[in-house]
C-alpha cells in the first residue's frame, strides 16, 4: 500500500472491515475525524416496527444503493429508492428499514467520526450475551436513543436523482462542513491534487483504477478508497463505472466544475 509520511492511502475491498450486520469503511483515522462510514445490507422484515432513535453529539445519512427503504425523520417520511439521499441531523429522531421484496444494500455517513466506538463495542457485548438493559446502557454513554425535544430539525435534507445538479448530492453547506458527496458523470484523467481536501470514493459499479504517486490501485464494485490531501493522483475507469464520491472537509467538491472526460 502506498504511504507517504503519515498519508497511507486507505482501500477496504469488498470482503473487507466486516463487523455483525456492518461493513466499515472509514472512520477517525483515515478522515481526520470528520465522518464514519459504513455500508450494511438488510432484508424487509414486514410487520416490524420502525426503529426511531435519536443521536445527540451525531449527524446521520443514508445513501441508497439497492432496493427499497422506508425513511423517516420527525414528522416527515420517504420511499427510497436506489440514489436518494437523506441526512437527519443530531436530536433529530428518524429511522429506516428496507420495505419490498428484496434486500437493500445502503451507505451511512455519521459526523463528526467517534461513533464507531458504539459499534465496535456493541458487537462485542451481543457476541458475549448482553441483555438488553446492557445495550441500552451502551447507547445512552454514546448518545444513541430516544429525544423527547427534537432541536436542530430545520436540517433535514433530501436529494434525489431527478433532483440534482452537477451530480451533487449534499454539499458542506449542508453536513456542517463534514463532507461533500457527489456521483460525477465522469472523473478527470488528468494528474491532479487536492492540497485540503481528503477524497474518497465508493464504486458502485464496475472497476476504478487510482494511479497514486507512482503506485496503481484497481478497486472494484464495493470497494471504498480513500486518497490523502496533498497526494497527486490519477482516475482510470472502465466503461459502466459508477462512483460515489467523498470530499472532506465538505467545503467544494472539485469534480463537478470538471469538464467531461471519455473513460478509458
Amino acid at each position: 500500500m502506498i504511504d507517504s509520511g503519515n498519508r497511507a492511502l486507505h482501500l477496504v475491498q469488498p470482503d473487507d472491515g466486516v463487523l455483525g450486520s456492518l461493513r466499515i469503511l472509514a472512520g477517525i483515522a483515515p478522515t481526520r475525524e470528520m465522518y464514519f462510514a459504513f455500508e450494511s445490507e438488510t432484508a424487509p422484515s414486514p410487520g416490524s416496527a420502525l426503529d426511531v432513535h435519536a443521536h445527540a453529539r451525531y449527524d446521520e445519512s443514508e445513501y441508497v444503493l439497492t432496493g427499497e427503504r422506508e425513511i423517516a425523520v420527525e414528522n416527515q417520511r420517504w420511499h427510497a429508492a436506489p440514489g436518494f439521499f437523506a441526512l437527519a441531523p443530531r436530536h433529530a429522531r428518524h429511522g429506516m428499514r428496507t420495505v419490498g421484496s428484496a434486500p437493500s444494500r445502503w451507505l451511512h455517513f455519521f459526523s463528526p467520526a467517534g461513533i464507531e466506538r458504539y459499534f465496535m463495542e456493541r458487537e462485542r457485548l451481543r457476541e458475549a450475551g448482553a441483555d438488553a438493559a446492557e445495550l441500552r446502557a451502551l447507547s445512552q454513554r454514546h448518545g444513541v436513543g430516544a429525544v423527547i425535544q427534537s432541536e436542530d430539525t430545520e436540517n433535514v435534507y433530501i436529494s434525489s436523482p431527478a433532483t440534482r445538479r452537477d451530480g451533487i448530492i449534499v454539499s458542506g453547506r449542508t453536513t456542517r462542513n463534514a463532507y461533500a458527496l457527489a456521483e460525477p458523470a465522469m472523473l478527470p484523467e488528468e494528474e491532479h491534487a487536492h492540497p485540503d481536501q481528503e477524497e474518497a470514493f465508493y464504486v458502485i459499479s464496475g472497476e476504478l483504477t487510482l494511479e497514486v504517486e507512482g503506485a496503481s490501485v484497481t478497486a472494484p464494485a464495493r470497494s471504498f478508497v480513500l486518497v490523502p490531501r496533498g497526494l497527486r493522483r490519477r482516475h482510470v475507469t472502465t466503461i459502466g463505472t459508477r462512483v460515489l464520491a467523498i470530499f472532506s472537509p465538505g467545503r467544494a467538491v472539485p469534480h463537478a466544475t470538471h469538464a467531461p472526460v471519455r473513460p478509458s
